[in-house]
């Protein structure tokens, strides 16, 4: 295993067979319990998984920040139509910290597939998610 520039993994050995996979590539992450890992033979690939409460850490005196101060946190990350997903989320904030998790994991598996790390404004990736459960369709860079 080697690393191509922006320092993602490539496999340095040549495959028995590159006719199966031209362009085999895998990409992992992990977090808090939670570890994935994806590969696959012709496309890039990249992979983010959020573990449940992870983006809201407690702060210092025990307090998770709100949803308010996340956005501010985060305001160069999220698009406009990203921002509004997470605002209108219905229910509370953790329904809301779910939206926003789904969008920030998004973002974050890209730049991973691409090679390019958190150095791309991800604010240059428009992400619209459907309905929970129905999948997640890339809408536009």
């Amino acid at each position: 295993n080697r690393q191509k520039r922006g320092k993602k993994p490539f496999l340095a050995s040549p495959l028995p067979d590159p006719a199966l996979a031209p362009n085999f590539n895998f990409n992992v992450s992990h977090e808090g319990d939670f570890v994935v890992l994806a590969s696959e033979p012709v496309a890039v690939c990249g992979v983010d998984v959020a573990a449940p409460d992870q983006a809201r850490r407690r702060r210092r005196d025990g307090r998770k920040p709100s949803i308010d101060e996340m956005l501010k946190v985060f305001a160069n990350v999220l698009t406009p139509n990203e921002r509004a997903a997470v605002e209108n989320a219905a229910g509370d904030d953790e329904a809301k910290e779910d939206v926003f998790r789904r969008h920030w994991s998004l973002k974050e598996a890209l730049v991973k597939a691409m090679g390019v790390g958190l150095a791309m404004e991800l604010n240059r990736a428009d992400f619209e998610c459907e309905d929970e459960g129905a999948g997640v369709r890339r809408v536009g860079t």
